[in-house]
């Protein structure tokens, strides 16, 4: 899947260009690999599985091709100090393309819908700065408040980013 953009720079250019990326990203994100491409679908590669992302019929698709959910990118957090959780891979992608990871300090993750964060899943966050970004709908508040209850005994600094800067997360 992740072969498919590494070896077509064109498809790497439609697809930013449709959701208003940088081609750079694409590329990286294909050698990671955390981004492929399958049968005309967007693919999120995960450590546990592909999630698929299309339209059909003018609606957006979202699909598992296989696996369970977990932290996109979650395997980049072990050797960095900053982490941006975002909701959803797309708002991740964007994130990145605004070049918060040029530090090499800093990933960005997603979690695969605001619904879904393990408590488990904390602990990955031990000792990072961790900024929360999250949508302003009341899924996305209702995820922020619960990710932050249960990141707040472990991290070393969270924050909430509420899309016109940075706040202390309540």
């Amino acid at each position: 899947m992740a072969t498919v953009l590494q070896q077509d720079r064109g498809l790497c250019e439609r697809i930013a260009r449709s959701r208003n990326w940088r081609v750079e990203s694409i590329v990286e994100l294909a050698h990671e690999p955390s981004l492929g491409w399958q049968d005309g679908k967007l693919a999120f590669l995960y450590e546990s599985g592909v999630k698929l992302r299309w339209r059909e019929d003018g609606e957006r698709v979202i699909k598992w091709a296989f696996g369970e959910p977990w932290l996109w990118r979650g395997g980049l957090l072990w050797n960095r100090s900053t982490a941006y959780i975002c909701e959803g891979e797309t708002d991740a992608i964007s994130v990145i393309d605004a070049g918060v990871e040029k530090d090499g300090e800093t990933v960005v993750v997603a979690i695969p819908s605001a619904t879904t964060f393990k408590h488990e899943w904390a602990v990955l966050f031990k000792d990072k700065e961790v900024i929360l970004a999250l949508d302003c709908d009341a899924a996305g508040l209702a995820a922020t408040t619960k990710i932050a209850g249960l990141l707040r005994p472990v991290v070393d600094s969270l924050k909430q980013l509420d899309w016109g800067g940075l706040q202390n997360a309540s």
